[in-house]
């Protein structure tokens, strides 16, 4: 929490919750929107720029007429920072990214499975102080399973019960349990945890291909089958944390049994395992790994057949979820380079003869935009929510693991809607990485 913000007036409060859902605007809309007398505006406004809250830059709008350019206003976010820790399926790194998206560096994580925490912590330590000598302003720990709804550990005890593929490099022990109690006495800062396709679908939805998206589903494809959803902004994760567990949808009633306690998941089946080798050998007649086919997607009409068949395999456990969510932007993992395109074919011809004419109408099919660091900007994202929703509820303080979204009904009501255009606003960034 930033300094001061405990004692905040209730002006003060107002103009923040414009500036969350407007994004930028002009003391003029402020006070439009808020509906604050203008001696009260001007003393919130000032006084939150005093304490590093607001931020005051050039409008970059069309101008009316001569004189000085106008200015606008928007929360402060450029200078804090969260720390984003993957432990994938494929990946273990720690992220530097702003709260408005940029990020600043990055630098692999060793996690192997014999590690103790104190290692794994030593290790995420040293990489934040390559990236920064200032430390970071939160931290965000993205994990490559089920998260429980409260963000403080992991819905399954052992990653195998996921039914996805076994991490390349094996996760400690120490964090399929809750890491959040350990996290935050060593490194004395605000912690949340939360699934890696959730992540990179608040990354997709905010900075990526779903920019603009009132509803977004995210599909991970690499690392085990997976969805993200984004509704106005927010990641809905569902009561019990595993909403977009897409390898856990039935698709076979007479099924094998699955560890997750259901019958047919798509993860027991033939094709719930994208780079299973059995399958792989059976289809190419050579020993390759899902790396070689998307290797030779551009030039192997076997590997984009394989492809198409992925995309149409995954339209079934999709097709009922999409009619009923309704909603415009499918994002289909970027990982998955050239080979997406083939994976976005056959989810198109599968879902065009499965999803409701009006529903599918209404979807666009993408590839995503940030690929690596798609989980790492969504980290920001999630770090920036909490952090605003904090600011402008200052009573009540978010636990750890906690994305505000259950606690907006706390909120103070103002109008949010832009004077300009007649719809609410959000201020988008572009992202700017590091490679």
């Amino acid at each position: 929490m930033n300094r001061g913000t405990a004692a905040l007036r209730p002006g003060e409060q107002s103009v923040l919750l414009a500036l969350q859902s407007l994004g930028t605007a002009s003391r003029r809309q402020l006070s439009l929107v808020t509906g604050l007398p203008r001696t009260t505006l001007t003393a919130a406004v000032s006084g939150l720029l005093e304490r590093g809250l607001l931020a005051e830059d050039e409008d970059t709008g069309p101008r009316t007429g001569a004189g000085r350019p106008a200015t606008v206003l928007h929360i402060a976010l450029a200078n804090r920072t969260v720390a984003v820790v993957e432990f994938g399926h494929h990946a273990q790194a720690t992220t530097l990214v702003s709260y408005d998206g940029r990020v600043l560096g990055r630098a692999d994580l060793p996690a192997r499975a014999e590690r103790s925490m104190s290692a794994v912590t030593t290790g995420i330590t040293e990489n934040i102080r390559r990236m920064t000598a200032t430390p970071p302003d939160s931290m965000v720990v993205a994990l490559g399973m089920p998260v429980l709804s409260d963000g403080r550990g992991l819905r399954h005890a052992r990653p195998h019960e996921l039914g996805g593929p076994s991490p390349a490099v094996p996760l400690p022990a120490w964090i399929r349990a809750d890491p959040v109690p350990a996290l935050e006495a060593v490194f004395m800062t605000p912690l949340q945890v939360a699934n890696d396709a959730n992540l990179a679908a608040l990354g997709e939805a905010e900075h990526g291909a779903a920019r603009g998206a009132r509803a977004a589903v995210f599909l991970r494809v690499l690392g085990g089958y997976g969805a993200g959803i984004v509704i106005n902004g927010r990641l809905f994760s569902g009561a019990g944390g595993v909403a977009g567990e897409l390898a856990h949808v039935s698709v076979r009633e007479d099924g094998a049994l699955c560890a997750c306690g259901g019958r047919g998941c798509l993860a027991t089946t033939a094709r719930g395992h994208l780079d299973h080798p059995g399958d792989l050998m059976a289809f190419f007649d050579e020993a390759v790994g899902m790396h070689d086919v998307l290797g030779r997607a551009g030039h192997d009409p076997r590997a984009q057949r394989y492809l198409t068949d992925i995309g149409r395999t995954l339209a079934e456990p999709l097709a009922s979820f999409l009619t009923l969510l309704n909603p415009d932007t499918l994002v289909v993992d970027a990982d998955l380079g050239p080979g997406a395109a083939f994976v976005i074919s056959g989810l198109h011809a599968a879902l065009r003869r499965r999803v409701t004419p009006p529903a599918f109408q209404a979807l666009r099919i993408v590839r995503g935009e940030l690929a690596r660091h798609a989980i790492a900007v969504g980290g920001s994202v999630l770090a920036r929510q909490r952090y605003v929703d904090a600011l402008v509820s200052p009573q009540r303080r978010l636990g750890p693991g906690e994305s505000g979204a259950d606690r907006r009904h706390d909120q103070p009501r103002v109008g949010v809607t832009d004077v300009r255009t007649g719809q609410v606003q959000r201020r988008k960034r572009p992202v700017r990485s590091v490679d």
